[in-house]
């Protein structure tokens, strides 16, 4: 299970695999200890959202047509998941920050919404990035078991794959 977000996979990496959510490398490795790129991430959480892939050119300057996750990608910034850099850019070989893993998992979930109360909604809409974002993840239970001080001092820090096998 992933020490950083519990919810995200089930004990076994082989069952995330069975489920398509979570794959190897084209070498056979899965490499359990490494930092998940912003490529990888988004693919696991596009996955996760159970999204329709949509395979049409690419949105960002640095995601050629032929980048392996340049199709997800795609679907997460037309699904309104994730946002590049700016200036076209999206940066796919960069670590994800915790920042940005809560930022487009709170997309998916579609937060806030017709049921977030109004005042969520309201602190949601007054607050600045990640602030908005971390609090959305409290309200919507994704950091139990994890202090919000723990993912605000990580401010900037890879995501890395830990599974307690």
């Amino acid at each position: 299970m992933s020490k950083i977000f519990p919810f995200i996979a089930p004990k076994e990496p082989k069952a995330s695999a069975e489920n398509k959510i979570l794959s190897g490398y084209p070498d056979g490795t899965f490499r359990p200890t490494n930092n998940i790129t912003r490529a990888e991430f988004t693919v696991i959480a596009t996955r996760l959202g159970n999204s329709k892939i949509i395979s049409e050119a690419s949105k960002f300057n640095d995601v050629p047509n032929e980048f392996w996750a340049k199709d997800f990608i795609n679907t997460a910034y037309k699904n309104k998941y994730l946002k590049g850099y700016g200036n076209g850019l999206f940066m796919p070989n960069n670590n994800v920050t915790y920042q940005e893993a809560l930022t487009i998992l709170v997309n998916i979930l579609g937060y806030p919404n017709e049921t977030t109360s109004r005042e969520n909604s309201e602190k949601f809409y007054s607050l600045t990035w990640p602030n908005n974002y971390i609090d959305a993840a409290v309200n919507l239970g994704l950091l139990k078991n994890i202090s919000v001080e723990e993912v605000v001092l990580k401010t900037g820090a890879a995501v890395v794959r830990q599974f307690d096998l």
